[in-house]
């Protein structure tokens, strides 16, 4: 299937018409062997079509879920690749115990995508080592290269699978790795077998003969007769860890810390375990042809032993100096080398012939050349053996540190012939000498400079502590080591108190930091900040380090500040609650003229709040230029107080605010001036009643202008003219006795608004009223009235009796038919409906008028207010609505409207019925 370098579903498709072909013109498969989770997949999804009631055997599997639920299907069984993962994680932390951070390489294949969730569930399970991963979903290969060349020291890497790239851009696995070694120089973990060699460090890996062998010999089972259900699926994987020498010696690493049973890759070999077979079967011929000359050689016998054992002698010390790998070289006294071993040629990167006959002073640093002479001359009977360290030039030119112990070797007189030295690579061991050296002196000087004590305890009994601590408590280190901690602390209880919040706190997160109380050796007691640890997290038996602060000083500075604070928040509170109280706006401002306070109903006038605009200037603040002039020409001494009213815009869409502000100079307490306050009110509701007013004013002028006109006009004709008939007479006073009544009509409205404006309720007279024929008589009035309008009432049967004021109630009904004519076209429907309900009856006037919007019914009931107030408008004060709705709730009643634009109005009041508890 080629599935990881062509996982797209082209290929898929091509792969299984191409089966699809192949089976049909050869017979059936005994049994299918799948190699991966690709090819499983691909067999489970196609079994029906391509393999129905054959046997299929997985292998290759790390889905290991799927893997499992095989078990169900009574055709497939396999083995699964159990990735060794938790056991190589494990081995990577223990390994590298300086690693605070492992990567997964993964890429969007299907195994690597089960890999990766197995690997993100788990962790090395000692050390706090981060899991994370580089998948190549979301980076090419030359991004992944990047992002290899920048990983941080502290980390290794675990490969899981990099076929597939971002771009759907394919390598093979050599491929793929050679790129990965090209630009990592962290250790590389695998969980397969194929790439240790390869640049992989190693791991507790896969082999994947051993899954085939296993597999296979599930097949031959299944096609000896047994069922496929009868073989379970292998859940287990005889996983080995195995390692690649180079990479051992590349990181330095010791064999000796690998697991037991480790297979090394690569690694020098015995002489006799290289050569044993060759080395028999010349043993053997030697020893045949021996037996068949020994006739002819018994004159030289004495002779030949001695060579034989020579060469044997000679081999043995070549196989064992050859196999160190430790350098091992023979010299002269003047340095001149007569013999090096393999690791001594491989180290300074010359071939043996080459390095014998050559000076080894050579390849020593220039300014340790003198010393190795010495070292030469010095040796001796008196001083047969020397060990020493000096630099040499390694093959790579680098400058680096070599131990030697060399021997002398000497002829039957005591003198030295020859030199024999053994030697090791001690670089980083130098390196990490001169890091803890100077490390060393580091927290030397930190332990001198730092204001705190310092110590170790074993079992809560001192075993060492820090020239500051003994200063701080004022007793001298040996009257404290060696003595129990009980000796600092005030109380048992205390002590216990401490012992168990700390070392309880130490098990769970490693570290802990609380305060207490000691007792310094004079009887005074300080505050002391304790901060303490377990030198070895895995053995809290070692002991633990701790450091202490007198923070006497601190917690008394803690507590004035406390005071002071809480001072300064009582202060700030009755600041609040002055600014809360305060119903108008309060803004301060400094001498810059930058914003500093601001009340919560400034903020609600401005819409903006204080933690927003502190400290910003009033011109970038305010909208206003009247209101930052005034304020600049205050902070400018210009004047020491100031009021302009400003309009600002609507809440939500509302109408224009008038604001009125007034600004004053606030004088410090040393007589200087300090800012400007501004004293902010809202006066748009006095503004709109004064429109209203005048509005008012000018609408009632007319009204009563209107009806006065025609009372003078016709009582002056009666009075200057007797010439017209009793009839016009008559029809003269008619007309000035309906207009008396309009103007009555108008006072009435005016004296009832004045009781609702001075708090009062409309004075009503309840008697029995039958409310039913109330109604169906200004019914009868308006369309005798009115004759262009359809008027319609319910027919009540029975007399719904009432105590209410008749008049009061006539009046109300006539308002509300008069305002759904007013408003309504010719020929419009009014109808008015009559419900008795549980405890009240239901009134309701409706008509197909113009209709309102919803903030006109806001306000249709305010003193003044018209729907309509333009020149063209009907006749009104605006009083009718407010004064009717008096006159409902002074009955107890209540009274909504409902409206739509355009469909007309429906106004709707109730009254209690005769013996309810309101009328009672």
């Amino acid at each position: 299937m080629d599935a990881k370098r062509f996982a797209h579903e082209q290929n898929l498709d091509n792969f299984y018409h191409s089966l699809i072909y192949k089976l049909a013109h050869t017979k059936p498969y005994d049994a299918v062997i799948t190699g991966d989770d690709a090819a499983l997949q691909f067999a489970i999804k196609h079994q029906q079509t391509l393999f129905a009631l054959q046997p299929i055997v997985f292998t290759g599997v790390n889905n290991q879920d799927l893997a499992r639920q095989q078990n169900g299907n009574p055709f497939i069984t396999g083995v699964v690749e159990a990735v060794s993962i938790q056991e190589t994680l494990d081995l990577m932390w223990h390994l590298h115990p300086e690693i605070s951070e492992i990567i997964a390489l993964v890429d969007g294949t299907s195994s690597g995508q089960g890999d990766l969730q197995t690997y993100s569930r788990l962790g090395p399970q000692a050390g706090p080592v981060k899991l994370s991963h580089l998948s190549l979903e979301d980076h090419s290969f030359p991004e992944l290269a990047k992002k290899l060349e920048s990983l941080e020291k502290d980390s290794a890497v675990l490969l899981l699978s990099a076929y597939r790239d971002k771009d759907e851009r394919t390598l093979l696995f050599q491929e793929s790795l050679s790129l990965i070694g090209k630009h990592l120089d962290r250790p590389l973990y695998h969980l397969w077998y194929h790439g240790i060699g390869d640049g992989i460090f190693g791991g507790k890996v896969i082999c994947h003969k051993a899954q085939g062998r296993t597999a296979a010999s599930m097949v031959v089972q299944i096609l000896n007769g047994r069922p496929v259900t009868e073989v379970p699926v292998r859940e287990t994987s005889p996983n080995q860890y195995v390692f690649d020498y180079r990479e051992l010696l590349r990181y330095g690493i010791a064999v000796e810390k690998l697991p037991k049973n480790s297979i090394l890759l690569h690694q020098p070999q015995k002489f006799y375990q290289l050569d044993k077979k060759y080395l028999w079967l010349w043993l053997a011929f030697v020893c045949g042809l021996g037996f068949a000359v020994t006739f002819l050689l018994l004159h030289i016998h004495s002779r030949k032993r001695y060579q034989i054992a020579a060469q044997e002698s000679e081999a043995r010390y070549r196989a064992i100096v050859d196999d160190q790998t430790d350098l091992i070289c023979r010299n002269g006294l003047e340095g001149t080398l007569t013999f090096v071993n393999e690791a001594y040629s491989r180290y300074f990167g010359r071939d043996r012939q080459d390095l014998v006959g050559s000076n080894l002073l050579q390849m020593v640093a220039t300014e340790d050349r003198n010393v190795v002479a010495k070292h030469f001359t010095d040796l001796g009977p008196g001083n047969p053996v020397a060990t020493y360290q000096h630099q040499v030039v390694a093959a790579d030119g680098e400058i680096r540190w070599m131990q030697w112990t060399n021997r002398a070797i000497m002829d039957r007189k005591g003198q030295v012939v020859e030199i024999q030295g053994v030697g090791r690579d001690v670089t980083e061991q130098k390196l990490a000498e001169v890091t803890l050296r100077d490390r060393e002196q580091f927290l030397s000087s930190i332990l001198a400079a730092t204001p705190i004590g310092m110590g170790v305890t074993n079992n809560r009994v001192f075993t060492w502590t820090s020239d500051n601590l003994v200063k701080m408590l004022g007793y001298k280190s040996s009257e404290l080591v060696g003595k129990s901690s009980r000796l600092l602390y005030e109380s048992d209880l205390e002590y216990e108190r401490v012992g168990y919040i700390k070392y309880r706190a130490m098990e769970i997160h490693g570290a802990k930091s609380l305060e207490t109380r000691w007792v310094k050796k004079n009887g005074q007691v300080v505050d002391i900040l304790l901060s303490s640890s377990f030198i070895d997290p895995l053995d809290p038996a070692v002991g633990s380090t701790f450091t202490a602060m007198d923070i006497t000083a601190r917690k008394h500075a803690e507590a004035r500040l406390q005071e002071a604070l809480t001072e300064a928040r009582e202060a700030r509170d009755r600041i609040e609650v002055i600014l809360r109280s305060v119903a108008d706006g309060l803004v301060f401002t400094n001498r810059e003229n930058r914003i500093v306070l601001m009340s919560d109903s400034a903020e609600a006038i401005f819409g903006k709040p204080l933690s927003e605009v502190l400290f910003e200037p009033v011109t970038t603040t305010f909208d206003s230029t009247l209101l930052t002039d005034q304020i600049y020409r205050i902070g400018k001494g210009d004047c020491t107080e100031a009021v302009v009213e400003i309009e600002l815009p609507g809440q939500d869409d509302g109408p224009v605010r008038a604001i009125q502000a007034k600004s004053s100079v606030v004088i410090g307490a040393e007589g200087r001036q300090v800012g400007v306050i501004t004293l902010l009110r809202d006066v748009s509701q006095e503004r709109a009643l004064d429109r209203m007013k005048s509005e008012f004013i000018s609408t009632a002028a007319h009204e009563l202008r209107t009806p006065l006109t025609a009372v003078m006009g016709f009582s002056e004709v009666l009075l200057n003219h007797g010439q017209y008939s009793k009839e016009e007479q008559i029809e003269f006073l008619s007309i000035i006795h309906r207009k008396s009544e309009v103007l009555g009509k108008i006072i009435d409205d005016m004296l009832d608004l004045a009781r609702l404006d001075s708090g009062q309720v409309i004075r009503i007279e309840k008697t029995l009223t039958d409310t039913g024929k109330l109604i169906q008589r200004c019914l009868a009035d308006y369309r005798s009235t009115f004759p262009e309008y359809r008027f319609e009432g319910v027919e009540i049967d029975e007399p719904l009796p009432l105590l209410a004021d008749g008049r009061k109630i006539c009046h109300v009904l006539e308002n509300l038919l008069n305002n759904a004519v007013n408003f309504s076209a010719n020929g419009s429907l009014v109808q008015v409906t009559y419900e008795v309900l549980q405890n009240e009856v239901c009134v309701a006037v409706r008509d197909e008028g113009i209709g309102m919007t919803q903030e006109q019914i806001e306000r249709v009931f305010d003193k003044f207010y018209r729907v309509d107030a333009s020149n063209t408008a009907r006749e009104g004060l605006g009083l009718g609505l407010a004064i009717v709705k008096g006159i409902i709730e002074a009955h107890d009643g209540r009274i909504w409207i409902e409206s739509e634009v355009g469909r007309g109005t429906s106004v709707a009041f109730t009254l209690p019925l005769l013996g309810s508890t309101d009328q009672a």
